[in-house]
């Protein structure tokens, strides 16, 4: 970590580690004669560890040493010791012996939670040298369970069978990842709106103003670390998507002593975090660069000193939201074990008193206390003896265990049998349909009990029971549990903020695999007076925790360094620019002017190049990509990047179209250097493609770890399941929060993968702001020049994969929505190596949705919300837009990977929902058949009826069928994507066999492939649309044989895959097939 004065952190989730100093656990001066031991040690008398070994006390240098021999027992010998030695989750703790001898000795760690013993934190052998040596062992400290933390360790030794051990001492160091423990605040004080240019005096940081710049403070509290200040500005900011309100924030901690102390903070967008005056994290330059925000994305640690410490946050809202993420260390310390409702299916804050909701509570508002400081309205259920009551949604599905969530139940109990009401009981059951199956979290309440009593019961019976503080309210629930039963109880206080979670398994939920259920609430008296309980905020919804955690098996392996040609990858496709011509046989070019590129000495270059038009200059460079398209492999290049601004180059792949990673292409942005500065050379990478009509991306950020001068190779790694960039062979350092790498990586579990072969693209041209008449010359120096020295790719080998193949293909593309549909695949492992299968997963249109890890492997689908709530497939990318599923095409795919990461797919089924409504012909009149018909006289009824488009109609000029969503000229329908349909209602004279030759056009990099459907039943046929290698929209034909069309009215539907212009079908009858 790179740290300024006052300590401010540069870098994304770079942390200090503290080390104590090295502690001596042993003292050879004092033997306690009972134990023949040293004192506070104690030889264990373990039938595994007798017989005893002989221990006998040498003098070395005038100090005592201790020798262990003739060591007999099975498992060696142990030495005990039940000093208590202070550690916290996330610490390592390092075990430090002076020692010489023969054999293997042993060293062992055990965890307690105040006098609770836990377990074992690890056991550990090392090889005892036969000179005197120091040995360290390094022991990662974690909590065994989330209901008691890990809080101290005890330290064992001793030595394997026939070993023989001298040692001269024994030392212990604590390195504390994570350092503090005083409680952050979770109350702030809060002024706002301010001038974003207003920067407060030393004063003003040092202390908490009673106003600041003639603005009067206010009370926010953060919930679960985090605060969303939308209702407190109450407006969009000044900048653009609303960002720019701006908020100055001061909290005090105390402390009874100087501590080290970690802080984490994010925010959406640009923050300042100073401690005492001086900023200890800064964002206000580059912004978060990560999202959404979390405590995790700026860590430092602080120094605190003895005694009052003042924290100064700037807060400027982004675009997205105006949520600020501030946490300290047991906060930090916790993440992981936190979730989130990331999605809400049914909420009530109960902001609305005027509406009917189950159980007619009482609408009050809240009242401020130094827990509560912006009280809301709250429901007050009463119940004498029973009430129920829930939420007006009633009916649920549980998430996919393949999506990672959770189904979540989360309130914020505010009183629960205060003064004048009796002893009660609060329950949460979750039921199964016409079964006496369910699963029920109880709450029960007593006056003669300080705390509450929760308990779980499953099915009846019980599982586990909790307790929890009465004086801790008002408090947020949060019960999670998923699709394996696996449950957590999360309970944070608002009167400090510290959190409990306990956890367990539910056979309940374990076995519902598709099956809805119901949730509902029970209020009940448990003597004679009423009962009575106050919440607030009550939600169900999918939860997924703060860390991405892998929840179904599926081996994503990383390499940190890779070189192409050690892992025997075939080289297939290079161009290392030797002689002095640009190879028009390998590459095409896209955008810009060819004369921009030069070929000379065994390098390519690219420069802008500047053309005046009269007393216009605009300014070009050049875009080429490869003839030859890849599937999976290894993709290089040794370059030197731009070096000056006003203009940007890119290094990628595509498929000429990003409408379905299976069937058409997807874009993987290799690098984009748009961001560089020599101040700041920062490169972008992205990962785009739609998914059931949305734009789904994601991006990391890198720095170039050198001069701008330099040449570097980067790569990129595409296999089935992963896609990892590399430079100079080193995978690229990265982080952000849609992912659980460390590295710049994308995957199928978090992302999302694809199999379309893509081709090598290259780009260099000035941004669209700096150029097209746009002076450039201010922005750096030119001419500047890219250069690259070579292109290679290598392929991905397949000869160990497994065998995938579907059991009888169903050609049915219609579906109606929630119509169950089997998809099955046999499953084989490689004949040469026979790796067992470890898992099997279904994936549509690139993102998983469902898996298996054991025969047989069919998968019953339906297209609806109820089956792809809670999956990838349902997921936002950047663009936060939920995907749709009606209308859409869907291309579906099993995956096996075996236990040697060892990865292979079925081919595709593609199916589709029906329009709701029916179309009708253009302008009232069918088309005919036999003969020639025309795409841009498709059927009039809309969007998502007679056509899917989306976008307005592209081609103004000719002014046709403007007010509609198809790019269609009259002649030539184009800008197509993967998916779009278009109807046409024809009359066919007479039932036979036809000829059907379509005219298209597709240039080089783009083409694909059209389905012809009738009446939304069944498939005709469908057309290959290969491109031309040339640079044309037009020309080129496509035709089709023996296609079996009935007489009468029908709808032919074209559906697009692929990219392409596509203008008339003309539909001859072949000879002898037609009836009269």
């Amino acid at each position: 970590m790179k740290i300024l004065s006052g300590g401010m952190v540069l870098a994304a989730s770079s942390f200090m580690i503290l080390a104590a100093a090295e502690t001596s656990i042993i003292d050879f001066e004092h033997i306690n004669p009972t134990e023949n031991a040293p004192s506070g040690w104690y030889i264990s008398k373990i039938k595994a560890f007798t017989p005893l070994p002989k221990v006998n006390y040498l003098t070395e240098n005038g100090k005592k040493i201790m020798h262990v021999t003739d060591i007999q027992g099975e498992s060696g010998c142990r030495f005990d010791c039940y000093k208590l030695h202070p550690v916290l989750d996330g610490d390592k703790f390092v075990l430090i012996a002076d020692v010489k001898g023969r054999g293997e000795g042993t060293f062992t760690v055990q965890a307690y939670s105040g006098k609770k013993w836990m377990g074992h934190i690890g056991v550990k052998h090392f090889p005892i040298p036969g000179e005197w040596k120091e040995v360290r062992i390094e022991f990662h400290i974690r909590n065994l369970a989330d209901t008691s933390p890990t809080d101290s360790v005890i330290c064992l030794f001793g030595a394997k069978k026939g070993a023989e051990l001298f040692i001269r001492s024994i030392k212990v160091e604590r390195i504390a990842e994570i350092a503090g423990t005083t409680a952050f605040p979770n109350v702030w004080t809060a002024f706002l709106p301010m001038a974003p240019e207003f920067k407060p005096s030393p004063t003003e940081l040092e202390n908490i103003p009673a106003t600041l710049d003639e603005v009067k403070s206010r009370k926010v509290q953060f919930s679960g670390n985090e605060h969303d200040f939308a209702p407190d500005f109450g407006k969009p900011g000044p900048l653009k998507h609303g960002a720019g309100n701006c908020a100055w924030l001061y909290a005090e901690i105390n402390t009874d002593k100087e501590e080290d102390y970690m802080i984490g903070a994010g925010a959406d967008w640009w923050m300042q975090v100073n401690l005492n005056g001086k900023p200890v994290i800064d964002t206000l330059a580059k912004g978060n660069e990560l999202h959404p925000p979390r405590i995790t994305d700026y860590k430092t640690t602080i120094r605190l000193k003895k005694g009052k410490n003042i924290l100064a946050v700037k807060y400027i809202t982004g675009g997205g939201s105006s949520i600020l993420a501030m946490g300290g260390p047991n906060d930090l310390r916790s993440v992981g074990q936190k979730l989130r409702i990331v999605e809400e299916l049914c909420k009530d804050d109960f902001e609305k008193s005027n509406i009917s909701r189950p159980g007619n509570p009482r609408i009050i508002q809240g009242q401020a206390n130094l827990a509560l400081v912006s009280p809301t309205r709250e429901a007050m259920y009463t119940a004498s003896p029973k009430l129920e009551f829930g939420l007006s949604q009633t009916e649920y599905v549980m998430p996919k265990i393949a999506s990672g969530k959770y189904f979540g139940t989360t309130l914020r109990i505010k009183d629960f049998g205060s003064t004048g009401y009796g002893d009660a009981k609060l329950s949460f059951c979750y039921a199964q349909f016409g079964t006496d199956k369910s699963c029920v979290l109880e709450i029960i309440s007593q006056k003669a009990d300080k705390e509450l009593t929760m308990t779980i019961r499953d099915n009846g019976k019980t599982v586990d029971t909790f307790r929890y503080q009465v004086a801790l309210l008002p408090a947020d629930i949060l019960f999670t549990v998923n699709g394996k039963g696996e449950y957590k109880l999360s309970l944070e206080t608002l009167v400090d903020s510290s959190v409990r979670h306990f956890n367990g398994e539910s056979k309940f939920f374990a076995e519902l695999n598709d099956s809805s259920f119901t949730a509902s609430a029970t209020l009940e008296s448990l003597g004679q007076k009423p009962a009575q309980v106050i919440l607030d905020d009550y939600c169900y919804g999918y939860a997924m925790p703060d860390v991405i955690k892998k929840l179904i098996p599926m081996d994503i392996h990383v390499d940190k360094t890779f070189d192409p040609k050690k892992a025997g990858w075939k080289l297939i496709f290079n161009d290392e620019f030797e002689g002095n011509e640009f190879d028009r046989t390998k590459w095409y070019i896209t955008s810009g002017k060819p004369e921009a590129i030069r070929v000379h000495d065994g390098i390519l270059e690219v420069n802008v190049i500047d053309t005046r038009t009269g007393d216009k200059t605009s300014y070009k460079g050049a875009g080429f990509s490869s003839y030859q398209f890849f599937q999976y492999g290894y993709f290089e290049a040794r370059l030197r990047f731009r070096r000056h601004e006003g203009w940007s180059t890119a290094f990628w792949l595509y498929g000429g179209q990003t409408g379905n990673s299976f069937l058409d292409g997807m874009e993987i942005d290799i690098y984009e250097d748009y961001y560089v500065t020599p101040e700041r050379p920062r490169l972008d990478h992205n990962f785009h493609g739609f998914v059931g009509r949305t734009m789904k991306s994601w991006n990391y950020l890198s720095t170039i770890p050198g001069s701008l001068e330099d040449f570097y190779t980067i790569g990129c790694k595409w296999t089935p399941f992963e896609i990892t960039y590399y430079m100079n062979g080193k995978a690229i350092p990265g982080s952000a929060n849609h992912s659980p790498h460390k590295t710049v990586t994308y995957d199928a579990l978090n992302h999302r993968i694809g199999f379309a072969p893509l081709n090598v693209s290259f780009h260099a041209s000035p941004r669209e702001q700096y150029g097209w008449g746009k002076p450039i010359e201010n922005k750096g120096k030119f001419p500047d020049t890219f250069k690259v020295d070579y292109v290679r790719v290598y392929a991905y080998p397949h000869n160990e994969d497994p065998l995938v193949t579907l059991t009888g293909k169903d050609q049915k593309i219609f579906v109606n929505p929630g119509e169950k549909f089997d998809i099955e695949a046999n499953i084989t492992p490689n004949a040469k190596t026979k790796t067992p299968i470890k898992g099997v997963y279904l994936f549509d249109s690139g993102c998983l949705i469902d898996y298996k890890d054991k025969p047989p492997y069919k998968f019953t689908v339906s297209i609806d919300e109820k089956y792809y709530s809670g999956t990838n497939y349902m997921h936002t990318g950047r663009s936060r837009e939920v995907p749709h599923l009606k209308n859409v095409l869907h291309a579906y795919s099993i995956y096996a990977q075996d236990a040697k990461g060892k990865i292979a797919n079925s081919e595709v089924v593609l199916k589709m929902t029906p329009p709701e409504k029916k179309s009708t012909p253009y302008k009232g009149k069918a088309q005919a058949i036999p003969g020639k018909i025309n795409p841009c006289f498709y059927d009039e009824g809309g969007n998502g009826i007679a056509y899917l488009d989306d976008n307005v109609n592209v081609n103004q000029l000719q002014k046709f069928r403007l007010d509609e969503g198809v790019d269609a000229t009259g002649e030539w329908i184009g800008n197509v994507v993967t998916g779009e349909w278009v109807n046409m209602t024809v009359d066919i004279e007479k039932a036979g066999k036809y000829t059907v030759t379509m005219d298209y056009g597709a240039p080089a990099g783009y083409g694909g492939s059209m389905l012809m459907t009738l009446d939304d039943d069944r498939l005709l046929g469908t057309f290959d649309l290969p491109n031309n290698r040339g640079t044309g929209w037009g020309g080129l034909k496509s035709t089709l044989k023996n296609i079996e069309l009935p007489a009468g009215r029908h709808v032919i539907k074209l559906i697009i895959i692929g990219a392409f212009n596509y203008s008339y079908l003309s539909f001859e009858p072949e000879v002898g097939k037609v009836i009269d």
